[in-house]
């Protein structure tokens, strides 16, 4: 098999076609900023580098349609699950499309591949909107969740299980210009969950339910309503509706008095209980006309909502790629039974670089370091790969 690199892997046939349409090699090269042989490489060797395609894409006001013809490989599909991602532009959605066929040609070389498919049957449906705490219950059977506090290391676990992989992954700022904070790749009938690694921890959890939620009610449909339904169902598998009715007695006689502090501590308290960010509970509270909007209470929570973002919150990036000894940390942590919910990307950058299948270039990318730490890296899996075998 061909080692990954960062070259995108395309239809050389339908690139020359497409240049040829508008245009000679030559001026079209011209006008890219390449030679001619460089032009005429990428049609023969069926690959272009991710910025070339960029300002392919620009340079020659490619559609989607033409993007999507460019693609050699098999289909592949990315779900965006806000509305505000519905107009992903062209290039960036092929971009991600190639970067998430990385993963799993990489989860194929895992020990533990996701390969299992989705062998539940279909949980629920938009006609089911009206019985949301019933759709949240079946799904929380399915992923064999029960007990409070959620946490994020035992829904991913639990999703590795169904043999969905939950990658925390560093977004390019091109995809965060547009919003994407999440998504979900399916290519043959198997998924993989990908999550912005520079969100805040806290609100990392809430993504990969929401995306489970999803795939669970098999409603992959962009819209309005799959979105206010899939919405509600993760809503109430984080913050059911039964908790909130509970607190509610004492929310609204805090709110009443204007006894604000004593109801931010109370909110944290019961936001630390549940598994969940002290903003997500407010809007629970929110939700359920517990807080009423625009009043002095909301303004208030909102107001400590914002303070809480100013202040140092934990991120996903500070758990999955250190600032320090990063050699290090990507050769003990992997070892680590605790770590693996959080850190997939590296045990399938390891297994990657380990098979030949992944160019230490390519891994270093992924993993945010130089060449020579990479290299040292690469050293350290090896011994400890060869001890692994030897014993």
């Amino acid at each position: 098999m061909a080692r990954i690199s960062t070259a995108l892997q395309i239809d050389g046939t339908v690139l020359k076609r497409i240049v040829e349409d508008i245009g000679t090699v030559e001026s079209v090269a011209q006008c890219l900023g390449v030679s001619r042989q460089i032009l005429s490489s990428w049609f023969s060797e069926n690959k272009i580098p991710p910025r070339r395609l960029v300002d392919l894409t620009r340079t020659l006001s490619l559609s989607s349609q033409q993007i999507r013809a460019l693609s050699a490989k098999k289909r592949m599909n990315i779900y965006f699950r806000t509305l505000r991602n519905a107009d992903v532009s062209g290039e960036t959605r092929y971009i991600i499309e190639e970067s998430a066929r990385t993963f799993f040609v990489l989860d194929d070389l895992a020990e533990d591949p996701g390969k299992t498919e989705l062998s539940y049957p279909r949980i629920a449906g938009i006609s089911d909107a009206n019985d949301v705490a019933l759709v949240a219950s079946k799904i929380e059977k399915v992923l064999g969740v029960t007990k409070y506090p959620r946490t994020l290391e035992q829904i991913v676990l639990s999703l590795r299980r169904l043999g969905i992989p939950v990658i925390f992954y560093r977004f390019e700022e091109a995809w965060k210009k547009e919003n994407v904070r999440a998504f979900t790749a399916e290519q043959n009938k198997r998924h993989i969950v990908f999550i912005d690694a520079m969100l805040p921890y806290e609100d990392a959890l809430w993504h990969v339910v929401h995306e489970f939620c999803h795939l669970a009610v098999k409603e992959v449909a962009h819209s309005a309503k799959t979105e206010k339904l899939v919405t509600s169902i993760a809503n109430e598998i984080l913050t059911p509706t039964d908790f909130i009715r509970d607190v509610q007695p004492k929310v609204t006689e805090l709110v009443s008095q204007k006894m604000f502090p004593p109801l931010v501590r109370m909110i944290e308290e019961a936001a630390s209980f549940l598994g969940v960010s002290f903003e997500g509970f407010v809007r629970a509270l929110q939700d359920a006309s517990v807080i009423k909007k625009n009043s002095p209470s909301q303004r208030y929570l909102y107001g400590t909502i914002q303070k809480k973002k100013q202040s140092q919150r934990l991120s996903l990036e500070d758990l999955v790629f250190p600032k320090q000894e990063r050699v290090k940390y990507w050769t003990v942590n992997l070892s680590e039974p605790s770590k693996a919910y959080i850190l997939r990307l590296g045990a399938l950058v390891r297994e990657g670089v380990l098979s030949g299948q992944l160019s230490l270039g390519r891994a270093a990318e992924l993993l945010g370091l130089d060449p020579l730490e990479m290299s040292e890296l690469a050293r350290n899996w090896t011994e400890e790969n060869e001890t692994k075998v030897a014993s």
